[in-house]
């Protein structure tokens, strides 16, 4: 069953010149319009349509869009748009083939140029992805916003199918293959600064670049130095969320906002700590610490409770590793992200990473930061992408934590080059 708390929120708002135009006046429009559809939709049938399953089990495949927005992997070059959606099977049981529909819908300044805007989805094993990308062109008239809908595809005759799901994420618009693009250190000393797009910190093997999106998100590029070349390892985004809730009251999302920065170095090491608040429920601080020789950035996240709020999950940061950045088909063919085969990770809990090349990349976390919260990790591997979704999720009854304590979760990222086997991510300590 699809998650209430995913259903039924906005829209993606394409700045395809400037990141100002991403989070502008036109989303509420477009959230008006995909209000209007949805009544529509819902006004159509009796009742809700809900995903057929193959089998007599009662177990419903837990379905979620896990990522809306423009592909920055393969951004495109042609003034095009090229739009990346991702669709996670979160459940234990299979989803049958051409038992849900994905739906892309140009909702203003853009217009569809070839392929399947309304595919069926194929076959998904608990725990697998599916990629979907669309190359709309901009006309030029109005801002550019577009939605992407989950719905059932089994629908009585006469009925319009029900919307289970509308995609809400819209990171910043990047027009080349992103880069580091900040200064980095000359010698072995790290450093950490603050300029006009974010804020970055590295030493001689690994760097962090951190862009504040116009609504004040952070999206994180992880790059590694092989040999005297500075290397893409991958994308984070977004960089943590929290679901929970107030007492009695069933949890939903929070989003981190980044609102301060706080920069300290020294001759062994460098720390970067972001500053704001996760929703109007927690304050936040989250910082990176690099030192030199070593590809491992600590991380860790101290959260301040507002009130007496239950914990139902910690989502830690979404890595995106680029595979290759040659261009993928964007006709929405589907491109189902195969899972792994057993490797020596999977006698290790609490660590995941992805091979690629002469790179190893992803992240280790420390023991859960509550009584009642097990490790979950979503991973994925295509061509050209691979995806690694780490989370702390309540196990029975959400734990509790009371007004003005503090709850603090310890990890790392690391990227290393040169890597010849995904063992060299057992190098890697727990914090």
């Amino acid at each position: 069953m699809l998650p209430q708390w995913e259903r039924g929120k906005g829209v993606l708002c394409l700045g395809h010149t400037a990141w100002s135009r991403l989070f502008s006046k036109p989303v509420i429009t477009a959230c008006l319009i995909l209000w209007v559809i949805s009544l529509g939709l819902t006004a159509s049938c009796r009742g809700p349509v809900t995903p057929q399953t193959a089998s007599a089990s009662t177990t419903q495949p837990d379905v979620e869009l896990f990522y809306f927005g423009e592909d920055l992997l393969n951004p495109s070059n042609s003034g095009d748009v090229v739009l990346m959606c991702v669709v996670c099977n979160r459940g234990d049981s299979p989803v049958p083939a051409n038992s849900l529909q994905l739906r892309c819908l140009a909702l203003s300044g853009l217009d569809y140029t070839s392929g399947d805007i309304t595919p069926l989805l194929p076959a998904l094993a608990p725990h697998q992805f599916v990629v979907y990308r669309w190359r709309l062109a901009p006309t030029g008239e109005g801002p550019m916003l577009a939605a992407a809908i989950l719905q059932s595809a089994q629908t009585p005759a006469g009925c319009v199918p029900a919307v289970l799901q509308i995609a809400s994420t819209a990171p910043p618009s990047l027009q080349a293959p992103p880069h580091f693009g900040a200064p980095l250190p000359t010698q072995k000393a790290p450093a950490a600064g603050v300029d006009q797009r974010g804020a970055w910190i590295g030493a001689n093997r690994v760097g962090l670049r951190l862009v504040r999106t116009q609504d004040g998100r952070p999206l994180l590029l992880l790059t590694t130095r092989n040999g005297s070349e500075w290397q893409m390892a991958g994308i984070v985004w977004p960089l943590f969320r929290v679901c929970s809730a107030e007492d009695a009251i069933k949890p939903w999302w929070h989003a981190f906002y980044w609102e301060d920065t706080r920069v300290q170095s020294t001759k062994t090491s460098a720390t970067l700590t972001l500053i704001g608040s996760v929703g109007r429920l927690w304050r936040a601080e989250m910082s990176f610490t690099v030192q030199p020789n070593t590809t491992a950035v600590a991380c860790a996240l101290r959260l301040v409770a507002r009130a007496n709020l239950r914990v139902h999950a910690l989502q830690l940061p979404r890595l995106f590793i680029p595979n290759t950045f040659s261009p993928p088909p964007a006709n929405g063919t589907p491109l189902v992200l195969t899972q792994d085969d057993p490797s020596p990770l999977g006698q290790t809990p609490l660590i995941a990473a992805y091979h690629y090349g002469f790179v190893t990349s992803g992240i280790v976390a420390s023991v859960a930061p509550l009584a009642n919260l097990q490790w979950e990790c979503h991973q994925g591997s295509a061509a050209d992408v691979s995806i690694i979704a780490p989370e702390w999720k309540a196990n029975g009854d959400d734990p509790l934590v009371l007004a003005k304590a503090s709850l603090v979760v310890n990890f790392r990222l690391f990227t290393l080059a040169p890597s010849l086997t995904i063992s060299d991510a057992l190098r890697f300590q727990t914090p």
